[in-house]
């Protein structure tokens, strides 16, 4: 999970989500993630009017590649789909692991360049802390 792509915040956003509702397709998740729409102020301080508008954008790339090499996500199989133009495209379907067997995975890692604390979610993050002290032999 690079740090500059984004992947941290599509996580955030995308685990209780897939969560909640099971497992979706690519191109929903697509259309999900960019048409959530949220309340804040765009431009000058000092606008008064509200505008609705999505958060952030990510490309179907974007969201198709940090699904694939995620641990928190797994591809369950694939659906074919009828596109807006008539065209049929296959899509994969994505479902959550679960949040201990990815913390156990990722902790059990002996030699890694990764520091996981700063590319894991928020919500993982406390999760991972006290595996890996328990699997160092520290006491809390």
């Amino acid at each position: 999970m690079a740090r500059n792509t984004g992947s941290k915040a599509l996580h955030e956003v995308l685990y209780p989500k897939l969560a909640e509702e099971g497992s979706m397709s690519t191109f929903e998740i697509y259309d999900w993630m960019n048409n959530q729409m949220t309340d804040y102020k765009v431009g000058h301080n000092n606008r008064k009017e509200p505008r609705w508008r999505s958060r952030r954008s990510w490309t179907m790339n974007q969201i198709a590649q940090t699904l694939k090499v995620s641990h928190f996500f797994n591809k369950v199989g694939e659906r074919r789909e009828v596109g807006m133009t008539g065209s049929k495209r296959v899509v994969s379907l994505y479902e959550v692991v679960p949040i201990n067997d990815v913390i156990e995975k990722i902790a059990g890692k002996r030699h890694t360049q990764q520091n996981y604390e700063k590319t894991l979610p928020s919500f993982a993050i406390d999760l991972y802390r006290k595996r890996r002290r328990e699997l160092l032999g520290e006491d809390t």
